[in-house]
């Protein structure tokens, strides 16, 4: 339900697998990419809140992005977001499970499938944090 209603022109919030983040920095990371795109008029996608999946993910494609990092029925964990405090009643509804601190991401992520989406090697993490890795292509995407 959460998939198809984010999918309704109009949404203001995006649903990302919550498997593809590492830290709750990786998403403040994401969301100012994101801002910042707006605020130029450099946005790649239609909405801030597609911005900000797209900004996540450091691709270079969209669809890509939205196939990696965005949420799918399947998904078991899942990271609302918005840029619209109005709509937190609504993202409140649509959540089925049990809420839980963006904190506890960490411990729910998938390594693996991160470090192959941003293409993170056993040497570049033996000199940085997995965090600071995904960060600085976040930051570096659109440079």
């Amino acid at each position: 339900e959460i998939c198809a209603t984010v999918r309704q022109p109009g949404k203001e919030f995006a649903a990302i697998d919550a498997r593809m983040i590492c830290d709750p920095f990786q998403l403040v990371a994401a969301a100012h990419q994101a801002l910042h795109a707006e605020e130029r008029e450099k946005m790649a996608t239609h909405a801030i809140s597609s911005e900000l999946i797209y900004a996540t993910s450091g691709a270079k494609q969209i669809n890509e992005a939205f196939r990696r990092f965005g949420a799918t029925p399947a998904s078991k964990r899942v990271v609302l977001t918005t840029f619209d405090s109005r709509v937190i009643p609504e993202l409140r509804q649509l959540v089925k499970g049990k809420e839980a601190d963006v904190n506890l991401l960490a411990g729910a992520c998938d390594e693996i499938a991160i470090r192959k989406a941003y293409k993170i090697n056993d040497a570049e993490l033996k000199s940085s944090s997995l965090i600071d890795s995904v960060v600085t292509r976040i930051a570096i995407m659109r440079v």
